[in-house]
Parts: structure tokens; sequence; C-alpha cells
């Protein structure tokens, strides 16, 4: 058994009347004061300590689902990014192809000198336009829904 040792503390009016209350309800003899606030401070250390350990594991599931979701949304973004990457080459790549094949026509025909579009747009230009245009909506539209 621990040993006891005694101590003087003044106490407010209040605090003994709480202390006195205490033992009755709890079934201690009432002119023991001593255990009642023995057993009040020991329920007050239990009740710390839960509350200590209750806010660790918060604290502690809460880092570990942030964490989680950060890694989560870099994997996601990181998707999307090679995505966008991967049509990019395939776009650089065809358009190098274009490039290609229309200076290989030129040459064929010997062109020096040729009208931009700025100075005349012809009819055939304007319909692969709307046609690539309309391409690139219902895409969108695909995409959306």
């Amino acid at each position: 058994m621990d040993e006891k040792k005694h101590y003087r503390h003044r106490l407010s009016d209040e605090v003994a009347n709480y202390i006195k209350d205490y033992a009755v309800i709890n079934g201690l003899p009432y002119h023991s004061s001593s255990e009642a606030l023995e057993k009040i401070i020991r329920e007050h250390m239990k009740i710390n300590k839960e509350v200590f350990s209750l806010e660790y594991i918060t604290k502690t599931v809460t880092e570990n689902v942030t964490q989680s979701v950060q890694v989560a949304l870099q994997k996601s973004i990181s998707r999307e990014i090679n995505k966008v990457r991967l049509g990019t080459n395939n776009i650089d790549r065809n358009t190098q192809v274009l490039i290609e094949l229309v200076q290989g026509h030129m040459q064929m025909q010997n062109l020096e000198h040729i009208i931009t579009t700025d100075i005349m747009k012809p009819e055939f230009l304007m319909a692969v336009e709307n046609l690539i245009q309309e391409r690139i909506t219902k895409q969108k539209q695909r995409k959306d829904t």
C-alpha cells in the first residue's frame, strides 16, 4: 500500500462542500475528505490520460489520412499529366510528318513562292478548319458527358 503523507491545504467553502458531497455520493466516510479528494484526483488523472490518448490517436489518424490523400492526389495528377504529354508528343509527330509531306510536294512542283492565307484563303481550307472545329466540339461534348 502507498505510504500516505500529511499535508495542509486551504480550500474554499464551495470546494470543501463539493468534496463532502462527493464522499456521500460515492459511499465514502463523510468525515474522510482526504479519501474523497484522493479519489477525485485519481479520476482526474485517469481522464487526463484518456484525453491525451484520444488526442494523440486523433492527430496520428489525421496525419495518416492527409498523407494518403496527398499521395493519391499526386498519382492522379501524374497520370493526367502523362496523358497530356503523350497526346502532345503524338500531335508533334503528326505535325512534323505533315510539314515533311508539304515540303516534299512543294519541291516536286518546283514551287519557289507560295500565297499565304492572309492574302487568299481558299474554300477547301475553310472547309477543313470547320471540320476540325466540329471534331474538337464533339470531343469536348463526349469528355464532358
